[in-house]
């Protein structure tokens, strides 16, 4: 080859490259345009973006790939198209769904729920069939999590292969997702997931728990069906990749769990309409800032330790206790300033008069939910309430006119975080955690050693199940579970969420990030006495106040208004007599979820989590089998569906504000 023949194909090769960069640039502000009707946030952010990590590249061939910044390494081994579709072809080989757990956990607690019992039977009679992936490529496909973007181009491959109802992606990297961005055709990608019976979710998270947290959030709109075969997708390796896949392999299992049910919904508004007759006063603001101590006093293993140094500081502080946290007090000798509870069960009262005293309950605040079994807050003289996050009763204060509702943030799942959240509400900034482990080192040492969970026949071993190392406070790692998880990081989220908070952390259990590590013998007594009585007096008359306007709630008021929605919405919840095609079903299934999620009066809570259970066991019982046994199974969960609604319709309209009544029988340790 001469030099002018080099010069000429140097030419060419230039001009492909300016070639391909002009058809980048051109696609990037198509695909800006596209975002932009989706969201106007997203737009505003990657139209003047600028990479930090990533950047892209094109050689002289005219190959596309992504450098990254600080190390040089590039991002795809080959040309990024061959790449991506040896990674959409090998997961058609071998799809394997991730496991979502249909069942409820709370049977036991309560025989009365017929909810927990009927779904456990259902799963029980649909069993583990064996899936059938011959067809995948010609079945709806519920759910699919494609974890990292690069230059998107799996994307436009699995939607062209796969028949997709819903996917959510998800990319730690805003530089990769900027990427895309000059790459692929995201209007094309959106029109897809507009279709009826589909959705698409767009996340930037680091961390899985956000993810799984924000899964659940846009299941609640378009369905839990998409649950019952959820897949997932790597597009990038990496050890911080796999670290992410691993745990949100292991944790998306509970994306079901907490789904409310009719039964305990109608318990919560009936509680919520009787504590309002009988004039509980209800957190209208927020208390004034204070700098001091508060010590939230939970019942988990580090309490013994601690007990001899809130002896010594229990009059320089404020003292609130948490759930059965108040009969270890009791023993010790101790008095709280307020007691919170969180839990509606008649059985709460049973607990509270089993492990205390009237004369020790005396002049003790006792703080719940609004939900809490009015006979619990009867218990003690001095009773407030305040409004649950998400709840049927919280619905029912503002639909009878309550303005600027207050709220309790990030009170659920233990009631140490209903403790917490009242500390901050009260306007105190100054807190010590003290028994709040949210973990265990030993996993026979869950409570405090005098506590009354040890005192009563508890036979169930549940404390060992399902038990997750994290890191630890005081030493490497503990042990905890789902829940106290949950609540370990709740109150992580809400220290983001709050300016000027000091939190100090001396247990023996769970690090809690954004609360300060302290040893037990390196905590410093308090100096000063603090007026007790007067400081919460003050604070109590300031920010609770009596709700006047329901004391004339009856069931047919409460039928003919609030719950007027809910009536309507009976005949629109109706399966087919026959199994429909899964595409049709899922569009059945978001239509249904789509009408409960945008109802008023309560009819969203009540029947939110029975639509979405219900389609979940649809999606993961009758698309992988065959077609008899996917007609059988369709028919059970018809069936099952249609017993279940008369039955909540039923409660609702006969016994609307039935109190709860399941007793606790502390020998056998059986309800009735």
């Amino acid at each position: 080859m001469n030099q002018l023949d080099t010069d000429l194909e140097r030419l060419l090769r230039k001009m492909e490259v300016e070639q391909k960069l002009a058809e980048m640039n051109l696609q990037f502000a198509q695909n800006l345009e596209a975002i932009r009707a989706l969201d106007e946030n997203l737009y505003d952010e990657f139209r003047n973006y600028q990479p930090k990590t990533l950047r892209i590249e094109v050689d002289n061939e005219g190959l596309v790939n992504l450098r990254h910044i600080q190390t040089g390494d590039l991002a795809y081994n080959e040309d990024p198209r061959i790449q991506s579709g040896k990674q959409v072809d090998a997961f058609l080989r071998a799809p394997a769904p991730l496991v979502i757990n249909g069942g409820h956990n709370n049977e036991s607690s309560n025989p009365k729920y017929r909810f927990a019992r009927m779904i456990n039977r259902l799963q029980e009679d649909l069993g583990n069939p064996t899936l059938d992936f011959a067809d995948f490529e010609k079945k709806p496909l519920p759910l699919l999590v494609v974890n990292g973007v690069g230059f998107g181009y799996h994307i436009e491959l699995l939607i062209e292969r796969l028949d997709i109802m819903g996917v959510v992606i998800n990319d730690g990297s805003k530089d990769s997702f900027f990427a895309s961005l000059f790459t692929i055709d995201w209007q094309r990608i959106i029109d897809y997931f507009r279709m009826r019976g589909r959705f698409m979710l767009v996340q930037f998270d680091k961390e899985p728990r956000p993810l799984i947290s924000s899964i659940k959030g846009a299941i609640s709109s378009a369905g839990a069906g998409h649950l019952g075969s959820l897949f997932y997708f790597s597009h990038i390796k990496s050890d911080m990749n796999n670290a992410f896949e691993d745990i949100f392999k292991r944790e998306v299992g509970t994306l079901l769990e907490g789904a409310g049910f009719i039964e305990d919904e109608q318990v919560g508004l009936a509680h919520t309409v009787q504590n309002l007759i009988d004039a509980k006063p209800l957190l209208r603001s927020v208390g004034a800032v204070k700098d001091l101590p508060v010590f939230v006093i939970g019942n988990g293993p580090s309490l013994d330790n601690l007990l001899p140094y809130i002896k010594k500081n229990e009059a320089k502080a404020i003292l609130i206790s948490c759930g059965t946290t108040l009969s270890t007090l009791f023993k010790a000798g101790i008095k709280p300033d307020i007691h919170v509870e969180q839990e509606r069960p008649y059985a709460i009262k049973q607990w509270l008069e089993r492990g205390t005293t009237p004369d020790y309950r005396a002049g003790i605040k006792m703080i719940g939910l609004n939900t809490v079994h009015p006979e619990t807050l009867g218990l003690f003289n001095d009773s407030y309430i305040i409004a649950k996050p998400n709840d049927i009763g919280t619905d029912f204060l503002r639909h009878i006119g309550i303005p600027d509702l207050m709220e309790a943030p990030f009170s659920n799942p233990t009631v140490v975080n209903f403790g917490f959240s009242v500390a901050v509400l009260l306007g105190f900034r100054n807190v010590t955690l003290l028994g709040a482990d949210f973990g265990m080192h030993d996993a026979d040492k869950h409570h405090a050693t005098s506590s009354i969970q040890f005192d009563v026949a508890e036979r169930e071993d549940s404390q060992r199940l399902n038990m997750v190392e994290v890191k630890g406070n005081l030493r490497d790692k503990v042990l905890t579970q789902y829940f106290l998880n949950i609540g370990r990081q709740n109150i992580e989220q809400f220290l983001i969420d709050l300016d000027g908070m000091t939190v100090m952390n001396p247990n023996d259990g769970a690090y809690i990030q954004g609360a300060v590590p302290v040893p037990e013998g390196q905590m410093k007594d308090l100096s000063a006495e603090i007026d007790k009585p007067l400081v919460c007096g003050e604070i109590f008359s300031e920010i609770f106040e009596v709700v006047s306007d329901a004391t004339s709630v009856d069931s047919k008021t409460l039928k003919s208004g609030f719950l007027k929605p809910f009536f309507n919405l009976r005949k629109h919840l109706k399966l087919p007599p026959k199994k429909p095609a899964a595409d049709e079903f899922f569009r059945i299934m978001v239509e249904q979820s789509q009408l409960v999620q945008s109802s008023h009066g309560g009819a969203r809570l009540l029947l939110q989590g029975p639509v979405s259970v219900f389609a979940f066991f649809f999606a993961r019982s009758c698309i992988w089998v065959d077609d008899e046994i996917a007609q059988y199974n369709y028919q059970l969960i018809r069936s099952c569906y249609n017993d279940y609604l008369s039955f909540g319709f039923g409660l609702m309209r006969d016994a609307p504000l039935a109190l709860d009544d399941l007793k606790h029988d502390f020998e056998t340790g059986k309800t009735y």
